[in-house]
């Protein structure tokens, strides 16, 4: 879905649209590799949030939510579903 700082990012979700992951990748070190996985349900606004062995972690938001705020804190965002943070 997206790439940044080195890193691919990936999501998928199950037929039903009820359970949501997100995986990060690092080209470089492929054995850095995370993910997380929720049950999406109705959930509005942060759906799921991770952290890599790296420290970087990532926020993955439902479409159309306002990320202002999180952008004003610190995250960046890479995609319109994905936010990340060096920690």
């Amino acid at each position: 879905m997206a790439e940044a700082n080195g890193k691919k990012y990936f999501l998928g979700q199950d037929d039903q649209e009820l359970r949501a992951c997100l995986g990060t990748f690092p080209v470089n070190n492929p054995t850095g590799w995370h993910s997380g996985c929720v049950s999406a349900g109705t959930r509005e606004g942060e759906i799921l949030k991770t952290y890599g062995p790296d420290q970087e972690a990532s926020i993955l938001v439902t479409d159309g939510y306002d990320t202002k705020e999180l952008e004003q804190s610190g995250w960046t965002k890479i995609h319109e579903n994905i936010l990340v943070s060096d920690g």
